[in-house]
């Protein structure tokens, strides 16, 4: 059987574009990918991805936003809404194990 895996990634990044790869190498998954640099999630579809992470919505905006500590949920959801570059990719949701991807040379071991 299958394993089923929703990937959203940014194929404006380089490190995304090289999981992506890794996925579609893999003949034993079934892959559903989101190009969120094409087709952003809505502010409620990222918060289920915080949910289903079970992550502070915080550790889906990319490290290197200046003050992102003191924003509010609100304001999260829409920095990330609104830009793509703002929403840490690539990001892996499956019934087994979800996570964000730290390096594409990780997934070998997961």
């Amino acid at each position: 059987m299958e394993q089923e895996y929703v990937l959203i990634h940014n194929s404006n990044k380089l490190e995304d574009r090289q999981a992506v790869g890794y996925f579609r190498s893999k003949k034993d998954i079934q892959l559903n990918e989101k190009d969120i640099y094409y087709d952003m999630l809505t502010e409620k579809q990222i918060l289920e991805v915080s949910q289903k992470l079970d992550v502070d919505l915080s550790e889906l905006l990319v490290s290197d936003l200046k003050g992102r500590e003191n924003f509010s949920d609100e304001e999260l959801l829409k920095l990330m809404a609104n830009n793509p570059n703002n929403f840490r990719t690539p990001i892996v949701l499956s019934k087994e194990k979800s996570f964000i991807v730290d390096s594409p040379l990780n997934l070998i071991k997961e």
